[in-house]
């Protein structure tokens, strides 16, 4: 075996192997970033199902901001829903017992609306101050991890609307 054989086996091993590497890498990278998107879609359809089946219960609309919902719950207690920036968690309060339903979140929107529709259109009129009116809540949110150092996940958008039952 002369040099000159030995030194073209090892560069083409090499170059073998940093293919091989560079796959090896990018499966554990998908199967994190597969893994990771399925524990958020579970966390906002827990959520979801959770602030679904509250609000459509709820009595009144008692307040709302962007970022926080408080409403008269079916036995009259107060209902929250606040989202934290700084923690990036949408948390629900009641009865002083406050319970994380999402964790990641990068935004959380709150909205109101009559039940009207609007003519010609598929939409609701927004609610102005008052949240008396408030037939229908709107809530939005984005979440978003970081995998291996980038954050590659985000959940589109999250949306729903619920119509509140009990008025």
């Amino acid at each position: 075996m002369t040099l000159v054989e030995m030194l073209v086996s090892i560069a083409l091993g090499a170059v073998v192997l940093t293919a091989f590497a560079q796959m090896l890498f990018y499966a554990g990278r998908s199967f994190a970033a597969m893994s990771n998107y399925t524990d958020l879609d579970y966390g906002s359809n827990h959520a979801l199902k959770v602030m679904s089946r509250e609000i459509r219960q709820a009595n009144l609309v008692q307040g709302v901001t962007s970022t926080n919902l408080t409403l008269v719950d079916y036995d009259t207690l107060p209902l929250e829903y606040s989202w934290s920036s700084g923690a990036k968690t949408l948390s629900r309060t009641k009865n002083g017992q406050t319970e994380v339903l999402l964790r990641d979140c990068e935004s959380v929107n709150f909205a109101l609306f009559t039940r009207n529709p609007m003519n010609g259109a598929f939409d609701y009129y927004p609610v102005s101050t008052n949240p008396t009116p408030a037939k229908l809540v709107q809530v939005s949110w984005v979440c978003r991890r970081r995998v291996l150092g980038t954050a590659v996940n985000t959940l589109s958008e999250l949306s729903a609307k619920f119509v509140l039952r009990n008025q």
